[in-house]
């Protein structure tokens, strides 16, 4: 009874030792939940008081009458302590705060540190107990139903505010261990364990620090103590799928459970509720089952860190960090730290890919981050969350490229101005005037001869024997009139597969050199394109490198072929009579051959060299056959954008970024659509969404290119077009007309929905020009 009160003392009060590992006597308001965690406690006797923690991780304490008791979560702790050993003759170099968080992306040096970190000779485990290199056998029996005991009880789909508490008293107490005696299977339990309670353990410093090393010590030994395999097979594409539906389940049950601490971001209140953690089913006792079909499941009998431990960090650590209520990085260290751990995690799945890219998005954090105060750090090099890229959504990457362009345009503008003033007139936009007919052909002639000291200039746009000052509206319009024209331009492209690509024998390299800088100009002025680029375009364009499942973007037929030949046997490979020279045939249906491999013309294919044969295959008509036409294009677009300002971005969302979306979600436009003279209510109002929603695709996007310029979905959704619909008069017989720089519909209130609807119908047969009638 005196130790219970000891305990129930110790987690009403809280501890001010300075050298507390604050493990059991973090402070517990609700008097049940105290009550039952001293209770649990009591049954150690006095181990767990503060005094005694630090005697715990020394292996001062005997803990053999302590195994095994009631318990798991303690009985883990206690097992492994057991097993690892400290050797109090050797030191351990302690770990720096300031230090480490060097490693961010915000540093200039940042990829130089991160080279000398996944450079660091791995870990020596000291002790003779030992796997090598600090790898322990893990295994508490030899019996298959006990060797996983923890495993079932760690698994679970819901979890208490009992067992959070304890859970993260254990790993505080594992993490001084660690610091102790730094062994990679230490490490990687402490990792298992984190990634369950990273949502409210850890929140000091310290124990931050060593959670950081770890995940460096860890990711920085990735081809020697990892087991990643690839997903290939149905069975592991369907487990790929059950990891993107996971991702989106967020913390269903947490508003009950979690409160906003001083810490800056959410913790546990401890009125007992639970948080599910995963809705997939689970085979007792079978962890190597459950590994496969349950991405969320850990397996504590494994030795190597594998992809569902690297699937649960960025699970967890990704609701951990959207929970943050403060995202100010240069006051909140435990922010600028947690986001260095999910930035080591995010560059050790860039090259095993166990979760696309957007997963580490962080949408609900960044709604609360103040962008122009982000922005006004990040342009000065200082620390800012935009340094921070792979977590911001795809808009909030296109808004700093905008951004950053428009810096590039003020610095132009005021340097016509100022150079005005010494050597007469210098125009300070970029005057494009070409007449509508022959906007094609007038357009590559104009950029071909433009100078670079002008490309940085905003775009005005000016068609020929026509009215009107472009503020917006004749600039999208231009740009979707040459995106017409460019993806119907036979002479420079195929068309295959609902895409268009190069011809591989065009020798127009100043045509594709325009074709570069009008991609450029469009970006660097903010305009949508319309123009059908296979997505491994932009791989190019970012100058990264192709896949042999980008062929069956161009040639699915060639990509079926080749993909067979996977499936053939030794034997019937060698009865194809393959050899390393392809035959293929140009654009102009000239027939030539190439040999794939310059150093044996009569190389044959074989089962062993068939996987080169095909990389080869793809890369010949990836890159070699249309080499010099792309770099032309490639040429032109980086002579007008500045290739570091691309950085942050991936070839999908460049991609994105450059050609918008196709998604015309009604509801969405509808929902941000605001109107002048009418009401939402307003009859003529109703009328004209009954009549949107009851258009086809092709008139949909019609109307949307009528009123705002052009036909695709700006990058942030169909939300963010923000349509205007303005009273233009009572009921007439002008068509209606729009504002397309300002988004806005002229309509005036017609009579009746049939007139509407004809008035509509023929305003967009005559889309092309503004109707100011």
């Amino acid at each position: 009874m005196i130790k219970k009160n000891l305990y129930a003392e110790q987690l009403s009060y809280g501890c001010k030792r300075q050298n507390c590992l604050k493990a059991f006597c973090r402070k517990i308001e609700n008097p049940n939940l105290l009550d039952e965690i001293s209770a649990i406690l009591c049954d150690y006797d006095d181990i767990f008081l503060c005094e005694n923690t630090n005697k715990l991780v020394n292996g001062d304490i005997s803990l053999h009458k302590y195994k095994f008791k009631e318990n798991q979560c303690i009985n883990l702790l206690i097992h492994y302590l057991d097993l690892f050993k400290i050797d109090k003759n050797k030191s351990y170099e302690d770990n720096n705060v300031d230090d480490l968080i060097l490693y961010s992306p915000y540093n200039s040096n940042f990829n130089d540190n991160m080279d000398l970190v996944k450079d660091k000779q791995p870990l020596k485990n000291i002790t003779n107990t030992h796997l090598e290199n600090g790898m322990y056998d893990l295994n508490i029996s030899n019996n298959e139903e006990e060797k996983h005991f923890f495993c079932n009880y760690f698994n679970k789909n819901k979890w208490s505010s009992k067992e959070y508490y304890l859970i993260s008293g254990v790993v505080h107490i594992l993490i001084k261990k660690y610091k102790d005696c730094p062994f990679y299977t230490l490490g990687l339990l402490i990792l298992r364990l984190y990634s369950i309670v990273s949502m409210y353990s850890c929140t000091d410093l310290q124990k931050l620090t060593v959670i950081f090393q770890i995940s460096t010590d860890i990711f920085k030994s990735n081809t020697k103590r990892c087991n990643f395999k690839k997903i290939e097979s149905e069975k592991d594409q369907t487990i790929s799928n059950l990891i993107n539906v996971t991702f989106d389940d967020q913390n269903r049950d947490a508003k009950q459970v979690f409160m906003k601490s001083e810490n800056g971001f959410e913790t546990q209140k401890g009125d007992g509720s639970f948080i599910e953690h995963s809705s997939t089913e689970l085979y007792v006792n079978d962890c190597k089952q459950n590994l496969e079909v349950n991405k969320y499941y850990i397996c504590f009998n494994e030795e190597l860190f594998n992809k569902n431990d690297l699937f649960r960090l960025i699970v967890n650590m990704r609701k951990t960090l959207n929970r943050f209520s403060d995202t100010n990085i240069r006051e909140n260290k435990r922010l600028e730290l947690m986001l260095n751990i999910f930035y080591l995690m995010f560059e050790f799945n860039e090259n095993l890919q166990v979760v696309q890219y957007k997963k580490f998005y962080l949408n609900q954090f960044c709604l609360r981050m103040n962008f122009k105060e982000e922005y006004k750090f990040f342009r000065t090099k200082g620390k800012s969350i935009l340094s921070y890229s792979f977590i911001l959504p795809v808009y909030l990457k296109a808004e700093v490229l905008k951004s950053e362009n428009n810096d590039l345009m003020k610095t132009s503008l005021q340097d016509s101005f100022f150079r005005s003033l010494f050597e007469g007139h210098i125009e300070p936009y970029l005057f494009i005037t070409v007449n509508r007919e022959n906007i094609y052909s007038e357009s590559l002639k104009i950029l071909l001869k433009i100078r670079f000291e002008d490309m940085h200039k905003q775009l005005r746009i000016t068609f020929k024997n026509e009215e009107g000052v472009d503020s917006g509206g004749i600039r999208k319009e231009y740009f979707q009139l040459l995106s017409h024209e460019i993806k119907h331009d036979n002479s420079l492209f195929i068309i295959a597969e609902n895409i268009i690509w190069l011809k591989n024998d065009c020798l127009d390299f100043d045509k594709y050199y325009c074709i570069g800088k009008i991609l450029g100009i469009a970006l660097y002025n903010n305009v949508v394109l319309n123009i059908p680029f296979p997505s491994f375009f932009f791989k190019k364009l970012l100058n990264k490198k192709t896949t042999f499942n980008d062929l069956k973007e161009i040639d699915h037929s060639l990509y079926l072929s080749l993909s067979k030949l996977k499936k053939l046997s030794a034997k019937e490979i060698e009865n194809l009579e393959l050899t390393f020279t392809v035959i293929y045939t140009t654009t102009t249906g000239e027939v030539k051959s190439y040999n794939l491999d310059k150093r044996n013309r009569e190389i044959k294919v074989t089962k062993a060299n068939l996987h080169s044969f095909i990389n080869k295959y793809s890369d010949f008509i990836l890159n070699k056959l249309i080499k010099k036409q792309f770099n032309a294009i490639k040429e032109g677009f980086y002579f007008v954008i500045n290739k570091n300002i691309l950085t942050p971005v991936n070839s999908k969302e460049l991609e994105k970024i450059i050609l918008g979306s196709n998604n015309l979600n009604v509801d969405e436009i509808k929902s941000t659509t605001s109107y002048s003279g009418y009401k939402n209510d307003s009859t003529i109002i109703k009328y004209f969404w009954e009549i949107f929603e009851s258009y086809s695709k092709k008139m949909k996007k019609k109307l949307i290119q009528f009123i705002t310029g052009h036909d695709r979905i700006p990058i942030a959704g169909a939300g963010s077009l923000k349509l205007v619909i303005m009273k233009n008069g009572c009921d007439t017989e002008r068509l209606p007309s729009s504002q397309t720089c300002f988004n806005t519909l002229l309509l005036p209130e017609y009579s009746s929905k049939e007139k509407l609807e004809g008035k509509l119908r023929t305003a967009l047969e005559m889309t092309a020009g503004f109707f100011l009638l």
